[in-house]
Formats: C-alpha cells, sequence, structure tokens
C-alpha cells in the first residue's frame, strides 16, 4: 500500500490569533478597532473585495490593511497545499513496464532495469501450422525468467525453456520425439550511456537437455530402427546491444554476437558456434502500449536449424512482431509471433526445427515484484475504492462462467466441488495485483462413460494453471467490467508415451444493471488436438438478499457441440463464503468441462471461500 503524505495548510488565525482570512491569498485584520491608530489614520491602504466566506463572517467590517502588512504577512504565510493526486504521481517511480524494455523477445537491447528492480516472465510459443499435419495444440515451447538489477548499470537473471513434443519432418516423415530443456544465469552490462545512446554486454551460460530419437540430427539408419539417446551439454552466448533513441518513444536497436552450441552430438552435425547479427526497433506509443519488432541473422562456420531432406546444418533468418501491453505499472502482456524455436539467449537464436519455417504465436506475461519501491498501482494513481457487499460477492466465478472481476493483492480464494457422474473440482486463485490473478485448477470430468473419447481431452485427472486479466472495472467507474481468461492443462494419466493438453480461454464482460442484478457476456473456448469447441455464455447473477443469490447460465456451441446450460441457488453467511447446489449439464466446472454437455443432468454443491 502507497501511505500518501498529503501536506495541509495550518491556519493564520492558530500562529496569528487576530488575523483571518478574506481569501486563500491574503489574511486581513478581524477587527479594525484593534488596528494601530497610526496605521488606521494612514491614506495609503490597500482595500481588497470581501469573499463570501470573510461577509459571512463579519458582513459589516470593511477589509482594510496597509503595505507593510501585507509584506510582512506574505513572507509569513506557508506555501500552498500540492494537489495530492498529482504530488503522488510526480513521487511514485516508473516501474520498467512504462520505460522502454530490456528485450524484444529474443533480441537483447541496451536498456536495464533500474537499481532494486525485479521482473518476473512466463509464457509459451504455440505453432500454428499451414497445413493439417499438426494437432491444434501441439509443438509447445515454455518459458520462465527473472530478471533482477543489482545497479543502475548491471543486473542479473534466471532464463529457461522447455519443449517436448515431436520434431516435425515433412520430407523424411515424422522425425520422432524431441526434447530440449535449457537453462542457465545471465549477466548484462551497461557499458556506455548517454542521452541518445546506450551500449551494453550481456552473457549467458546455459545447460541444454536433449533428449531425441537417436536418427533425429543423421539420416535414419537403413533397417529403420530408431533408438532414444538423452545427452547434458553447456551452451552459451556474448552479444553487445547497442540502443539509440530517436525520439522520446522511439528506439532504434543493433545486437551482434555470437552463440556457442556443441559442434557435433553422438557424432552428427550439431549447430556448433555460429555469430549472429540482429537489429530491431521499439516504439511505445503511449504510457501501455509498445510496438515491436526485429530480424536476426546468423553467420558463420554453425547454423541454427537442420534441413529435414538431408539432416545437414543451415542457416535461417529470423523474425518476431509483436506488441507490449501494461494491463497497469505491475502487470503486462506480450503477444508476439515468430519462427524462432526457444526463448533462452540461446535457444531463441535458433529456428524451428527442423526447417525453421514454421510460423509460431507466442504469449508471457510480465510481472514487477515491488520490493518497496513503490509502483503505483494503475495508471491513473486513483486510490481503489473499498468494495461492497455484493461486490466482493461476485468475486466469484459462476457455475461454468468466470467473472470479470479479479481479486485484490495478495489475496486468496478457494473453490471446490463434486457431481453426480463423476465429477469433482478444485480451484485456488491469488490476487497477483489488483488487476490480475493466477488460477491453479484440478479436474475430474463426469460421465465419461457417457461421452465420445474424441469429445474430450482424456478420461483422468486434469491440473493447469490460468491467469486473468482485467482491464475495465465498473466497481471502479468503468461502463462495464472486462476481463481476460487463459488455461493451460495437462491430463495427468498417458496416451501411449505422452500427455494430452488443452487450452482454454473466455473473454468474460459483466455489466450491474442495479445493485441486485448483474448480467455477464463470455465469450470462450476449448481446444486440443485438432478439436476446437467455441461458445458465447450469456449469465444472470440476481440477489434475492443479502444471503441468497440466483443464478442462471446458457452458452451456445458454435462449433460442433450441445448447448451448455447450469442454474443453481448461492448462499452467503458472509461476503467471502459461499454454499453452491446447482443442475447443469456440463461436464466439468473448469476448463474444457465448462463447454462440453454430457447426455443428462449433473447435480453438484460447491463451497466457495476467499481469504
Amino acid at each position: 500500500m502507497h501511505i500518501l503524505k498529503i501536506l495541509s495548510c495550518a491556519l493564520l488565525t492558530i500562529a496569528f490569533p487576530s488575523v483571518c482570512y478574506a481569501s486563500d491569498e491574503a489574511p486581513i485584520v478581524s477587527d479594525i478597532k484593534t488596528m494601530p491608530k497610526e496605521v488606521a489614520e494612514k491614506p495609503s491602504v490597500v482595500i481588497l473585495p470581501v469573499s463570501n466566506q470573510a461577509k459571512d463572517l463579519q458582513p459589516e467590517v470593511p477589509l482594510v490593511f496597509s503595505p507593510e502588512t501585507v509584506a510582512q504577512t506574505e513572507q509569513e504565510q506557508p506555501l500552498p497545499t500540492p494537489n495530492p493526486t498529482k504530488d503522488v504521481q510526480r513521487v511514485a517511480p516508473l516501474s520498467p513496464l512504462q520505460e522502454q524494455p530490456t528485450k524484444l523477445h529474443n533480441l537483447e537491447t541496451a536498456n536495464q532495469l533500474k537499481k532494486g528492480a525485479v521482473q518476473g516472465e512466463a509464457g509459451f510459443l504455440q505453432v500454428l501450422p499451414t497445413d493439417d499435419s499438426v494437432s491444434g495444440t501441439g509443438l509447445q515451447t515454455y518459458q520462465v525468467d527473472i530478471d533482477w538489477g543489482v545497479t543502475d548499470n548491471f543486473q542479473i537473471g534466471f532464463t529457461g525453456d522447455i519443449f517436448d513434443d515431436y520434431a516435425k519432418c515433412e520430407t523424411k516423415g515424422n522425425c520422432g520425439d524431441l526434447t530440449t530443456v535449457s537453462y542457465g544465469t545471465k549477466l548484462k552490462y551497461r557499458l556506455i550511456t548517454s542521452e541518445r545512446l546506450a551500449v551494453g554486454v550481456m552473457a549467458t551460460a546455459q545447460l541444454l537437455n536433449l533428449s531425441a530419437s537417436s536418427d533425429l540430427f543423421e539420416n535414419p539408419s537403413p533397417n529403420g530402427s530408431r533408438g532414444k539417446f538423452s545427452i547434458t551439454r553447456p551452451v552459451g552466448a556474448l552479444q553487445f546491444p547497442a540502443s539509440y533513441n530517436v525520439s522520446r518513444n522511439l528506439q532504434l536497436h543493433l545486437t551482434p554476437g555470437v552463440v556457442f552450441f556443441p559442434e557435433t552430438i553422438r557424432g552428427a552435425n550439431f549447430f556448433g558456434t555460429f555469430f549472429n547479427i540482429g537489429t530491431g526497433f521499439s516504439w511505445q506509443t503511449s504510457e501501455r502500449l509498445n510496438l515491436f519488432g526485429n530480424i536476426q541473422a546468423p553467420f558463420g562456420s554453425g547454423g541454427n536449424t537442420f534441413n529435414s531432406k538431408d539432416r545437414s546444418i543451415s542457416r535461417q533468418l529470423l523474425w518476431t512482431l509483436g506488441v507490449d501491453y501494461a494491463v497497469n505499472p505491475r502487470l503486462g502482456a506480450e503477444v508476439y509471433a515468430t519462427n524462432s524455436y526457444g526463448t533462452t539467449p540461446t535457444t531463441g537464436l535458433l529456428a524451428f526445427l527442423p526447417d525453421g519455417d514454421e510460423f509460431q504465436v507466442g504469449i508471457r506475461f510480465k510481472h514487477v515484484i515491488d520490493f518497496g519501491q513503490g509502483y503505483a498501482a494503475n495508471f491513473d494513481n486513483r486510490p481503489q475504492t473499498p468494495l461492497s457487499y455484493r461486490d466482493q460477492t461476485l468475486l466469484f466465478d459462476g457455475f461454468t462462467l468466470a467473472s470479470a472481476n479479479t481479486l485484490p493483492t495478495g489475496k486468496f480464494q478457494v473453490r471446490g466441488g463434486l457431481g453426480t457422474h463423476g465429477s469433482a473440482s478444485f480451484a485456488l486463485a491469488y490476487g497477483l495485483t489488483n488487476d490480475a490473478q493466477l488460477e491453479l485448477m484440478v479436474d475430474q470430468f463426469g460421465a465419461s462413460d457417457r461421452i465420445s473419447a474424441q469429445d474430450v481431452s482424456g478420461s483422468g485427472v486434469k491440473i493447469g494453471g490460468a491467469m486473468k486479466l482485467r482491464f475495465l472495472n465498473q466497481a471502479q467507474g468503468d461502463s462495464l467490467s472486462l476481463g481476460f481468461k487463459l488455461a493451460g492443462i495437462s491430463e495427468t494419466t498417458f496416451k501411449g508415451q505422452s500427455l494430452t493438453g488443452s487450452l482454454y480461454t473466455e473473454l468474460p464482460i459483466s455489466y450491474q444493471l442495479s445493485p441486485q442484478t448483474s448480467i455477464s457476456i463470455n465469450p470462450k473456448g476449448g481446444f486440443f488436438g485438432k478439436v476446437s469447441r467455441i461458445g458465447v455464455g450469456f449469465g444472470i447473477n440476481q440477489a434475492l438478499s443479502d444471503k441468497l443469490q440466483l443464478i442462471g447460465e446458457y452458452t451456445p456451441i458454435l462449433s460442433e457441440g450441445r448447448d451448455v446450460w447450469s442454474t443453481g441457488l448461492r448462499f452467503l453467511p458472509k461476503a467471502g463464503l459461499a454454499f453452491d447446489v446447482f443442475a447443469s449439464n456440463a461436464i466439468g466446472q473448469g476448463g474444457l468441462g465448462t463447454v462440453t454437455a454430457e447426455p443428462d443432468t449433473n447435480f453438484g454443491v460447491s463451497i466457495n471461500w476467499g481469504i
């Protein structure tokens, strides 16, 4: 919490009992009879108009005082009280999300975190193939990064990414399973800084664990046999980023460097050592929005991908286009398109394996951790209005529709539910900032014996995580509430040698017609394999009393599948505790289960608890 120090002007009547105010600028004498005789008789006097307040206090006394009195009292008068909001905006330090970025996906810039700043990132890359050879949620790379500004010119960090799927070879068929896990530390130091130009150096040392089919980097054996191998090798990179300020909002970047990979793997050619030069731009169009793009060109003896036809090492030009959006000064989201393989300073300079011609879309969330810096909670720097009892109850999700609201910073929320036909659910949410929350979800879908295996990702327990962002908040004066939820969920039961994953996204929009009535419209979609199930949910939450709510939800499924509905009652002993009884045809209360209907009606109970 920010402690707002609001200065107050002391009334002159405290320091000078015989003086009162005629206006905000100048003091006046309270009674002409108390004035010294010689002052009253002097012809040189100043006569000021009487303010309404002064007229109310002394309607019959003319306001006069001498020039000497004016000069003396002006010197003694305290400075005007500053505007509290402007003062807070002035002293609140800019967070890293309000400044030019330290990197543009795989292009390092010469910008650095300020002393004491800590920024964490997490996200994934998803291949979007131009043909039907890849399942909808296959070929993903996951990443995590954290950076700390030790000084204004020196920062350290941890970086890591993981790919665990198969390598797509169009000519030779499936190249087999491929798993890469890269992780390590990175150091960055700014060598030169001026008003226009900054130059730095970045070094990274990582370990690369590679597990793959034995013929992935060499031609298949004549008898067609295929074994697997797993090795760990050190990799690294050294880069010299330079950034030039064209204007206050536009930067150009040039980053030459060298990347170190092993020359061979199990006797087969590997990427080796190659040089790389990258260039790009970042354009901060507003305090919330930053557009960026870059290209990376490898050259030298090594390469950054391999050819699926003959397994030869080759070089591929890399490109990235993206946008950074800050939800608030402490949390942002980056969406970008690229053909790069990974996200670390080494794997980010590889083209997608093999051939480097796959189109990928990435999303990463950025969180600036406040260790006493006092970053603003929102761009308006307006204080958070305390939530009413009704607003607190609307922090809970519905039965199949997510709430557009997010938890206050540092607050927890727990939900557990059971239903007929074997459904069960558990969810834990945490308020990362006032406009963002993290969620852990565990689900067991019901009616698995009556649903085709093609309609669900699997019959086992599903576990995943989600991020929910809030862009508009009606409780804080916006016209409506608008959020966005993205979840990645995995089966815990293997299908063959792999685990099936699914993606779920929802855009909750809610509007309070009255203190008792809230309506919502939630476009949503669940995706796994080649299945896409998309719908638009409509919901109403009607407060029958402070302790009882009636909830109704209906989701027409626009793709193949039956429409989903749910209705029930919510009992609220207090604002942070709710008990639900409901009927629904949804197979679950989370993710894909909210857009998949079972043949019969499912009855369930759940408990919601906010901490």
